[in-house]
């Protein structure tokens, strides 16, 4: 797609390269496992990565975006992630991630120092899930969830401040709730799924700042063989 284009909205770049990376990841892991069956996880990374020819899409017109080549890129992040069950069966996770990609010496001058486009640089998430087993007396489980995400503000176009840049440029903060429950029929190796996307109507954008749906509701059915 991001060589051909895929005739619905992203146009060929015959000319792209490929990516290439230089990292450093350190991470540090620490796991308590208690008697009760209880468990607590906490993961933090960080990374530095030196990019070169980073492939990233660029909007052309209202409705079609183009992949293209950012030259330089310097890439620097933490990431947090922590799972706890303080019950059986219950299960809390939080993620946290706060990233920068700064346009390396290589850019023309004007752009060196300055954010990616398109690239959140802070977002966060967390999640309840609690599962009902052996219910009615079978293999059967339900599961019941909920999962909060948020999203940090960012540019769709380069600026040296955000707090100074075009608020039509800008794509706000953004805090989107989900909720749904899962039914599991082990033996039959069925599963029905219901998800309800965005629980409060928010207002919720794309890295391009358009407009993404309000409250929404899925349906599933899954069958493994």
């Amino acid at each position: 797609n991001e060589i051909f284009g895929d005739f619905g909205g992203i146009l060929p770049n015959y000319e792209i390269r490929p990516e290439k990376s230089s990292n450093i990841n350190l991470g540090v892991q620490y796991n308590i496992f208690f008697k009760s069956g209880r468990e607590l996880l906490v993961k933090v990374d960080g990374f530095i990565r030196d990019q070169e020819d980073l492939i990233r899409p660029v909007r052309f017109g209202f409705q079609n975006i183009r992949f293209v080549n950012e030259t330089q890129v310097n890439g620097r992040g933490i990431e947090l992630s922590t799972r706890f069950s303080p019950i059986s069966n219950l299960n809390l996770t939080v993620n946290f991630t706060s990233l920068s990609n700064e346009i390396g010496a290589s850019a023309a001058n004007g752009s060196v120092g300055r954010q990616v486009p398109n690239i959140p640089r802070l977002f966060f998430n967390t999640s309840a899930r609690y599962t009902f087993e052996n219910l009615f007396n079978s293999t059967n489980a339900l599961e019941v969830f909920w999962t909060y995400f948020f999203i940090d503000r960012f540019s769709r176009n380069e600026v040296d401040d955000i707090n100074q840049a075009n608020p039509t440029e800008v794509i706000p903060a953004q805090h989107i709730h989900n909720a749904g429950v899962i039914y599991r029929m082990k033996e039959n190796g069925l599963s029905f799924s219901f998800n309800l996307n965005n629980i409060l109507n928010a207002e919720v954008f794309d890295n391009f700042r358009i407009p993404r749906p309000g409250i929404n509701y899925q349906l599933k059915i899954n069958y493994s063989l």
